[in-house]
């Protein structure tokens, strides 16, 4: 585990005195450098305290990591600290956390400046009473914040470091914005690699041979058993569903009486998959990301973060990222008496809509861009009642079976929808005659 410095800040309304001396009792008996000014305290954890600062060079406030005066003794310990410095100075990412400083106070204590986040926890975003669980003002908000996080860890994979420990209490959401993943002590560097932190054999984190490392309510299942050996890039995909899972359903995906049994869990891979969490909705869609994103076997993963967020992308934007099929002049889209297993989107040209009556053509009417056709056939599972063919080059979306059955699914509101206007088709139906019928379906072709 590693201490989690939460780095919030409500304003400052002495930060012009430039002119006091720093006070002691922020800090106990060893005082830090004269160029700062102690504010206030921001956080404590395991290995020491986050305070906030004025620079007084610089005319501008900034968090203060200060090691714990006893760690401070502890050469492991102060390697660590100092390895989390220099590994985090060199992720440069607009979802990255500055490091401006690293340091020793006049007491020997090392300590590291960075910029001051000024916003929640993605954890106390998730547990706001007003974004509910599947509202979409949940997703649409905490799934783009979940997205800055993925380009925070693709670069970070691009130089080749691991997070090892993703989760909503390590994501600082800001106003304008700000979307900062933290806390990178527990990171994995490959060597050789673009990043350069020495983590010779003495480091604390080279000598670990067993145990788990990080949080174990969103770690997959070689982390947790501690086959550090493994642990790599689909390691951190895992990490980012489980997060996902969180957004989603509201719920941490292992979550045990205590520590011990969460980390049975995460080794045993044991969690709700979340269509089958009652009380909450969630589609089919976004269902299925979350639980390749979480599989057991790193295989059987997203290989990469781009991939995962590529997947977010599309169930975010809906219908932007249907395939998309293009017809010749005279070529048919749809044929009567077929079984429907395609909905078209009409995006360019125009089309035919027609009927065979007495062995001749009988014109129903003209579909163009925006146009909707085959939709009753799919979702009533009956054959095509008319032909529709392209009048010249046609560009259509094309939105099949499966995927419209995941978006109206039984039991969503979509398909509640969906199932009354095609039950009240068919009670409609049942009372017209024969040529009205068959007018009627045409048109609807």
């Amino acid at each position: 585990m590693t201490d989690q410095d939460t780095l919030r800040e409500r304003g400052d309304d002495d930060a012009s005195k430039d002119d006091e001396p720093p006070s002691s009792a922020h800090w106990g008996p060893a005082p830090v450098p004269q160029r700062y000014r102690v504010l206030r305290k921001l956080g404590e954890g395991g290995m020491g305290t986050v305070h906030l600062v004025r620079d007084r060079g610089l005319r501008r406030e900034v968090a203060m990591k200060l090691l714990d005066s006893d760690l401070a003794k502890r050469p492991e310990a102060v390697q660590l600290f100092t390895e989390e410095a220099q590994l985090s100075s060199q992720l440069e990412h607009p979802n990255m956390l500055p490091i401006h400083e690293l340091g020793v106070d006049t007491d020997e204590r090392p300590y590291f400046t960075m910029g001051v986040v000024r916003g929640n926890t993605l954890w106390q975003l998730l547990h706001d009473p007003d974004r509910r669980p599947g509202s979409p003002e949940r997703l649409g908000e905490l799934i783009e914040v979940f997205l800055k996080v993925c380009d925070a860890v693709a670069y970070a994979h691009s130089r080749g470091v691991v997070h090892r420990d993703i989760k909503p209490d390590n994501v600082m959401v800001g106003p304008f914005g700000a979307v900062y993943l933290m806390d990178w002590g527990l990171a994995k560097v490959k060597r050789p690699g673009p990043v350069d932190v020495p983590r010779p054999p003495g480091s604390p984190l080279t000598k670990i041979t067993e145990g788990a490392i990080g949080t174990p309510a969103y770690m997959p299942p070689e982390q947790a058993r501690g086959d550090h050996d493994h642990v790599d890039e689909r390691s951190d995909v895992f990490a980012l569903g489980a997060v996902l899972y969180h957004i989603v359903t509201g719920r941490i995906p292992y979550d045990g009486d205590d520590s011990n049994e969460t980390l049975r869990a995460a080794k045993e891979h044991r969690w709700t998959p979340p269509e089958r969490i009652p009380g909450v909705f969630v589609q089919r869609k976004i269902a299925r990301v979350i639980e390749r994103a979480m599989a057991a076997d790193p295989a059987d993963r997203f290989q990469s973060v781009a991939e995962l967020k590529l997947h977010v992308q599309r169930f975010l934007h809906g219908g932007l990222h249907l395939p998309r099929q293009h017809f010749a002049a005279g070529e048919r889209l749809v044929e009567e008496g077929a079984i429907g297993e395609e909905v078209y989107i009409i995006t360019r040209g125009t089309c035919e809509v027609y009927k065979t009556v007495g062995g001749k053509k009988k014109v129903l009417r003209k579909l163009g861009i925006g146009d909707v056709l085959g939709e009753l056939g799919v979702i009533s599972s009956t054959p095509r009642t008319a032909t529709v063919e392209a009048l010249e080059r046609v560009s259509a979306l094309v939105l099949g079976r499966e995927a419209l059955e995941e978006s109206f699914a039984a039991g969503t509101w979509e398909g509640l929808i969906v199932k009354s206007l095609v039950d009240r088709f068919r009670e409609v139906d049942k009372l017209l005659t024969e040529d009205q019928r068959k007018s009627l379906h045409g048109l609807e072709e």
